[in-house]
């Protein structure tokens, strides 16, 4: 159980007047931090199982662009983002750990997080793709930490690369935010491996 589900819960059970708060928090966290049989359900989950469930939750769709030493555009797709902390500012982003970017992600520039509008499903399927040069038809400007901006988007933001971290066959990038900007428009949306356009 995390720190802040253990905190809520007691202070939940200390709101009911006349409850025994220290017994009833008790049992409530016990019962929640032994679920046995999940453990037994879990060996038995297979790739594609997992894949279903976890595609079952709606989610954005970016663009993760960056600038190798050499000077290279290197850009990825990616609906595992999602911002960390808000002081400091930030976010991260999951990239494959066998993907040919990953070495300027982890040594380049920083790194942007593109988010895509309804319209901009092309690009979504383009950087899905491998390809040499990935920017040779995407229009885009570069941003504070040399990273490439892609023009038309609903947000993007602007990270120096703070660490970076082992996620089992991906990495977790974790930036710090150095810069935003927020257009208008609705953003693309990604649910079991289909593209949706807000209603």
């Amino acid at each position: 159980m995390l720190a802040h589900e253990e905190d809520t819960c007691r202070e939940m059970l200390d709101d009911r007047a006349g409850a025994p708060h220290a017994d009833v928090a008790a049992a409530a966290i016990a019962a929640v931090a032994a679920p046995d049989e999940l453990d037994e359900d879990a060996a038995q989950i297979t790739v594609e199982d997992f894949k279903r469930a976890a595609g079952s939750f709606i989610t954005g769709v970016t663009v993760a662009t960056t600038r190798a030493p050499d000077g290279r555009l290197m850009g990825f797709t990616a609906n595992s983002f999602t911002s960390v902390s808000l002081d400091p500012p930030l976010v991260l982003v999951c990239l494959h750990r066998d993907a040919p970017s990953l070495q300027a992600f982890q040594v380049g520039c920083g790194y942007a997080i593109n988010v895509l509008s309804a319209d901009q499903e092309w690009i979504s399927r383009h950087f899905a793709r491998p390809s040499d040069d990935k920017f040779a038809s995407v229009p885009y400007w570069i941003g504070a930490t040399g990273a490439p901006l892609i023009e038309g988007c609903i947000a993007h933001i602007d990270c120096s690369l703070e660490v970076a971290y082992d996620g089992g066959d991906h990495v977790i990038l974790v930036g710090r935010v150095q810069g935003v900007a927020t257009g208008d428009g609705s953003p693309l949306i990604f649910h079991r491996s289909r593209y949706l356009r807000a209603v």
